[in-house]
């Protein structure tokens, strides 16, 4: 999937919502489920702590290597991510 283009083609940034409560991420392999059906999963070594929120607003990133990052609106850390759905 993380090489395949979004239906319409374009490499625009991904805007959706977490599915549920969310308080960060801990390790390779944390998956991330978007109201939008996506599932991606985090591929980098990175910890992130927020208090737990519902269904937190994210934005998915292409970055200048081809990869994705993710990111929680209102919150300045991202991660790695490869979309697995």
């Amino acid at each position: 999937f993380e090489n395949q283009r979004k239906d319409d083609g374009s490499d625009d940034d991904i805007n959706s919502t977490i599915v549920g409560t969310f308080d960060g991420w801990r390790e390779i392999g944390t998956q991330f489920e978007l109201s939008n059906g996506m599932i991606w999963q985090q591929v980098e070594a990175d910890t992130f702590h927020i208090s737990p929120t519902e269904n937190p607003e994210v934005v998915i990133e292409r970055n200048i290597m081809g990869g994705w990052r993710l990111s929680v609106v209102g919150h300045g850390s991202s991660v790695r991510v490869k979309r697995i759905k």
